[in-house]
């Protein structure tokens, strides 16, 4: 039986590979053409489209539905900070998870393409290039609005380990995008949802680790390189002016909404 999770996957099982022909071809590797690797990141991105409006916007039931945070009654009493003032309720933790999967997989494919298109600007127009910059932004303020949904008490452990990916997606994004209000609810998220003994792994080390400096984004002083980490290349600093959200060499962006 064929079903929503495994049609999925049989698309996103192909973004490793593209993304690390990305990282070769950037090193200048002989062998991995940029055209070639814009056309299989785009086809990617597309077919992800195609599976959400098939398999979740195409059916009876929304594939979510939008509710004021306050009815996410755990979350409202442990998170004061109200900028994002509406999460995402799913039918089930599993359509929950693959949902984050499809917004976490567009935007690496998205990111992987904006490198690319960086240094081969001719490869795209420029409306493809700022509609990749606007899905990121829109995808990761969506991978936010999950983290109400997996906090509360019903998603017991599984719940609040669904957020560990989302989260620190998120946070990285918004500090280095310079949107501050944002990265602020992702620090505050971070230091109120865990309980029972369960705390993200970067949390974690910033309590064991004497080198860590204080906040929710300290690095290791051995960090990944950019092009070898998925948070690193959908987070690149180049792709933007961390002081003003605004894109580097581009156009700001625009037209979004929380």
């Amino acid at each position: 039986m064929v079903d929503s999770f495994t049609t999925l996957f049989d698309v996103i099982i192909r973004i490793p590979g593209l993304l690390e022909d990305t990282d070769n071809c950037l090193a200048g590797i002989p062998g991995h053409e940029a055209t070639d690797l814009v056309d299989h990141l785009l086809l990617a991105l597309s077919d992800l489209e195609t599976w959400f409006t098939f398999w979740l916007g195409g059916s009876d039931e929304p594939a979510y539905t939008v509710h004021d945070i306050s009815t996410f009654p755990l979350f409202f009493q442990m998170v004061q900070d109200r900028t994002f003032a509406e999460g995402f309720r799913f039918s089930s933790w599993m359509n929950g998870y693959i949902h984050s999967l499809y917004w976490l997989c567009g935007n690496f494919s998205s990111a992987a393409l904006l490198d690319l298109l960086r240094v081969n600007p001719g490869l795209a127009n420029p409306e493809t290039v700022n509609r990749l910059r606007v899905n990121i932004v829109q995808n990761t303020r969506s991978l936010c609005k999950v983290i109400p949904f997996y906090a509360e008490s019903e998603g017991g452990s599984i719940g609040l380990c669904s957020t560990f990916m989302p989260l620190k997606f998120a946070a990285t994004f918004f500090q280095l995008a310079g949107l501050k209000a944002e990265y602020d609810w992702c620090e505050k998220v971070s230091s109120s949802i865990y309980r029972n003994g369960i705390a993200p792994p970067y949390k974690l080390d910033q309590e064991s680790e004497p080198w860590v400096q204080e906040g929710f984004l300290a690095q290791s002083p051995h960090p990944p390189k950019k092009h070898n980490s998925l948070l690193g290349r959908a987070n690149n600093p180049d792709n933007f002016d961390s002081t003003s959200a605004e894109w580097t060499k581009k156009p700001a962006l625009s037209g979004l909404e929380s």
